[in-house]
């Protein structure tokens, strides 16, 4: 007896066949054919990579469009003036914009590679390569004396305002002294970023606890910062090529300044036998001078710790006390001082005078303060300033100029502590320069 045969099997199996039969010969054609166009191609040179430009780009289109239709198309009039209204030059600017966007999408992606222009993710990946991580959004930080009854227990995320309406809650939980009736409790700000807070200004109680009668910040908070920008993340990433070095200065800087919540650090060493000034320090003999901005104390003593040179001594006003757990003693573990020098906040103020303009927006006291401030925190991407920086008023005419045609700048003083407006001013390397919108003055004729 004969197997059953399935015909519609058999014949699904020629069909296929058939089918498989025609696209290979399909493919011998296409293959036999060398596509050809008058469209310039990007190309890799000892300079880096070379795009051709939006007109060379136009004139290979019409020239591939006119040769598909037998060169009996026409693209400028007599005059020479681009006919934009024909099909044929609807359809040549189209795929030229679409040539221009494909290339320049490969030029960007090229030039990411380059760590001084990388940028967003790109500039990630290459951060990882150092096993460095953009710096996330900070809040403001303030320490406050609350008062009330003795005992009273202030719960972390107690909150309170300050004058400008912002909201700040408590880090960590406090009871109040039963010999002072008060205690101190850091409070950072509900919204992350550089938000100001002047001393004086954090005197509301938002949420009200039995007990707890009045708080005040008697120092200026650390000011928050943005996502680190990427000039800010280049800059760190060239410091972090000496994070894995040993006994050198700027191993030490490249390190404390990953430390989290750090701002800025300043390091200069003395290695001679005797006492010597650097910056209005006097380092000791054979020491190190440490200055350092934002950051716990803990955290910025072990990351000495770990970069000093073993013997040498320190300079500063901080001392912390670190066990060595790392090299397996038995307890009891050896200790060892670290002494820091915390940077201590002066105070800046900057005048702008502006030349006559009959264009300029009733806004532009305000947009002109805000150049300055974000210029000077870092805000805007620029580098911000340092411990022991020289601020010349120069350094503002690029971004109050940005702001438009009308923002003719006649002069740009700097002060520090209450002083006289002058081009530049200096502040020592145990000095941060700061600077509040409130010491920001603009004036016009």
């Amino acid at each position: 007896m004969s197997p059953l045969v399935n015909s519609d099997l058999v014949n699904s199996d020629l069909v296929n066949s058939d089918e498989q039969v025609v696209n290979s010969e399909q493919a011998r054609a296409i293959a036999a054919v060398s596509p050809t166009t008058s469209v310039p191609a990007p190309r890799f040179t000892r300079q880096g990579l070379v795009i051709p430009t939006e007109a060379e780009l136009l004139a290979g289109v019409i020239a591939d469009i006119n040769g598909a239709f037998g060169n009996t198309l026409s693209f400028f009039d007599q005059s020479n003036r681009f006919l934009l209204s024909r099909p044929q030059g609807q359809i040549a600017t189209t795929q030229t914009a679409i040539l221009n966007d494909a290339y320049g999408l490969l030029q960007y992606y090229v030039n990411q590679i380059d760590p001084t222009v990388a940028e967003g993710k790109m500039q990630d990946a290459i951060g990882k390569i150092y096993f460095l991580y953009r710096k996330p959004a900070l809040a403001t930080r303030v320490v406050c004396l609350c008062r009330g009854a003795a005992g009273t227990v202030i719960p972390q995320g107690a909150k309170a305002r300050d004058h400008a309406g912002n909201v700040y809650r408590a880090t960590q939980s406090g009871t109040i002294s039963v010999a002072t009736s008060t205690v101190e409790i850091e409070f950072a700000a509900e919204e992350l970023g550089p938000l100001e807070c002047p001393a004086g200004t954090l005197t509301q109680i938002y949420q009200i606890i039995p007990g707890w009668d009045s708080i005040i910040n008697q120092q200026e908070g650390i000011i928050g910062q943005n996502v680190e920008s990427r000039a800010q993340f280049e800059a760190r990433r060239r410091e972090s090529s000496a994070h894995n070095a040993l006994n050198t200065v700027s191993s030490l800087v490249g390190t404390l300044r990953q430390v989290e919540g750090v701002r800025d650090a300043y390091v200069v060493d003395n290695p001679s036998a005797l006492p010597v000034v650097k910056g209005g320090v006097t380092l000791k003999p054979h020491s190190l001078y440490i200055c350092v901005s934002g950051g716990k104390d803990s955290a910025i003593a072990q990351a000495i710790w770990q970069k000093k040179p073993p013997g040498c001594d320190m300079t500063g006003n901080t001392n912390v006390t670190i066990v060595d757990d790392q090299n397996g003693y038995a307890p009891p573990l050896p200790q060892y001082s670290i002494t820091f020098q915390r940077a201590l906040p002066v105070r800046i103020a900057i005048r702008v005078e502006m030349a006559v303009s009959s264009s300029h927006p009733d806004s532009a006291e305000e947009l002109i303060k805000a150049a300055v401030y974000n210029n000077f925190n870092g805000i805007d991407g620029s580098e911000h300033l340092r411990i022991g920086s020289v601020i010349y008023g120069s350094r503002f005419y690029a971004a109050i100029q940005a702001l438009g045609v009308w923002a003719n700048i006649s002069l740009v003083g700097v002060a520090r502590d209450g002083g006289d407006f002058s081009v530049s001013v200096s502040t020592d390397i145990t000095e941060y320069p700061t600077l509040s919108m409130d010491d920001i003055e603009v004036i016009f004729p």
